[in-house]
């Protein structure tokens, strides 16, 4: 069976609209448009059509209820190349007799059965009326372990054999990769035990800024009171030296001492032979006033 033609007669913003959908050699029609444009419309008015409007139905903002109204031509290819068979029928708003003729003469409720066959509406809505919300809630209902005429349905409509073993190699892979109870042998909770373990060497390593403020400040009260060591022993150096060389030239001004102390009483009572005298040879001694200069050069170098 295929669809030749819709009409949207009353329903949704829709009034007196027509869609064609001829055969082609590559019988694939695409509809397009932008937001709101009325593609969800077309959509839901193709399984109202085919199976009936609902009772509250979101699509009955521009015309009431009673008026909602869908048309259309509906074909199946005929045996061995013969031409296709046609039915033209609309579907109205109601309890009963909702079926009915271009010319709204009422059809018999199995008047679809030769070109619907067994197809009910949650079928068709679940198989061929899917949107994105429908798409991910429907096919998790019909791959789930507790649908199995639907799964079953699939994947004879589909196409597609062994398709419970695959579901369940998926949930054995997704089990050992994360599950909402923990363990050691998931990849999710092995990689979270690794990441906790470098977030908390991360944290131990990184210095906070108050704790360097404080490292800081200690050092640079260390530095100074290094240099104030520093100066403080050179000082100290510079007086031991001073000390030193006063210890050294000590003895030496002792001795001069005692000597300027002896010099007065040497002139007194010096020989006779002393007093006369000679033109060949001098008394050594040092005067006075050289011993003093003597003295006070001595200490000037002791004092530097």
């Amino acid at each position: 069976m295929r669809i030749r033609e819709l009409q949207l007669i009353r329903f949704g913003k829709f009034t007196d609209r027509s869609l064609a959908l001829p055969l082609q050699e590559r019988d694939i029609h695409l509809i397009v448009g932008p937001n709101e444009a009325g593609k969800s419309t077309v959509r839901t008015a193709i399984g109202d059509w085919l199976f009936g409007i609902p009772a509250r139905t979101p699509l009955a903002f521009l015309h009431p209820m009673p008026e909602l109204r869908i048309g259309g031509v509906i074909e199946r290819c005929g045996a061995d190349g013969a031409p296709a068979e046609p039915l033209a029928f609309h579907r109205t708003k109601g309890n009963k007799n909702t079926l009915r003729t271009p010319a709204d003469t009422p059809l018999p409720d199995g008047a679809l059965q030769p070109w619907l066959g067994s197809l009910q509406a949650p079928a068709f809505n679940r198989m061929y009326a899917l949107d994105h919300t429908t798409l991910v809630e429907g096919g998790a209902g019909i791959l789930s372990a507790s649908d199995d005429i639907g799964r079953m349905l699939f994947q004879s409509a589909a196409g597609i054999e062994h398709l419970g073993e695959t579901l369940q190699q998926l949930q054995a892979e997704a089990d050992a990769l994360w599950g909402p109870r923990k363990s050691g042998a998931r990849a999710y909770y092995q990689a979270l035990e690794a990441y906790e373990a470098a977030h908390a060497h991360f944290k131990h390593a990184t210095l906070r800024a108050k704790d360097w403020k404080a490292q800081h400040d200690a050092l640079t009260t260390t530095e100074a009171r290094l240099a104030e060591a520093k100066a403080r022993d050179a000082e100290l150096r510079q007086q031991l030296s001073r000390l030193e060389r006063i210890r050294r030239v000590r003895p030496r001004l002792q001795a001069l001492d005692a000597a300027r102390a002896r010099a007065p009483c040497w002139t007194k009572t010096r020989p006779r032979y002393l007093r006369r005298p000679c033109r060949t040879w001098r008394w050594p001694m040092p005067t006075s006033d050289a011993c003093s200069a003597t003295l006070h050069r001595i200490r000037r170098v002791c004092g530097a």
